[in-house]
């Protein structure tokens, strides 16, 4: 209603590419939490913690995975103190300390696997975006909000560059950015035959 009738188009359109992004983004997301809730719950159980500490383990580092860069070290200082507070009345020595680096190991490993096999794979493909473009974004996000940013920086990354297709897509820099985004148009027209076929099927019931 508020948009010029000349922009209906761009923003309609702009608006079932932005739907589209952010849901592959935000499945994107949970993959990732699931993957690393799997890696650490494995690997912990492999270094002497029971599978129901272990798997609550992998829960938390899982969750807090989705704060970019802070998050995992966030995760690391929980689960090395409960693994510290599950033994508390053994040895320091012989115990304790080989068991937390054993845990800091499997940490280590699991953010090694996450930070260079699945957010590079998982967040390419879900947002369209060049993984150095998704470090830049929440690089400055951070500096700007802190950690809210950190966590919204990517989704408001996704909004701004298809506004910016649609409506500064004779600019160069913007073409370059935007060169990997997909087709608008096909977006739009297969939202509305998957809404078209749920009406149908629902006329049908």
């Amino acid at each position: 209603m508020w948009v010029p009738d000349k922009y209906v188009k761009n923003v309609t359109r702009a608006f079932y590419s932005i739907q589209n992004l952010l849901t592959r983004y935000f499945i994107g997301i949970v993959v990732e939490s699931t993957c690393v809730l799997i890696l650490i719950t494995i690997g912990m159980s492999l270094v002497g913690i029971g599978f129901k500490h272990a798997l609550v383990m992998g829960l938390i580092v899982g969750v807090l995975n989705v704060i970019p860069y802070v998050g995992p070290w966030l995760g690391y200082f929980i689960t090395v103190t409960m693994g510290i507070a599950l033994n508390l009345d053994q040895n320091f020595q012989t115990v304790i300390f080989p068991l937390v680096f054993r845990m800091s190991l499997v940490v280590a490993v699991t953010q090694a696997i996450d930070n260079y096999i699945c957010q590079p794979v998982i967040f390419s493909n879900s947002v369209k975006a060049h993984p150095v473009e998704i470090f830049i974004v929440i690089l400055i996000a951070g500096f700007a909000a802190g950690i809210p940013g950190m966590i919204f920086g990517i989704p408001a990354y996704i909004v701004l560059r298809v506004f910016a297709r649609e409506f500064f897509y004779n600019l160069k820099p913007v073409q370059k950015l935007t060169s990997g985004l997909p087709d608008g148009e096909e977006i739009m027209s297969k939202i509305k035959e998957e809404e078209e076929k749920r009406e149908s099927d629902n006329i049908k019931k």
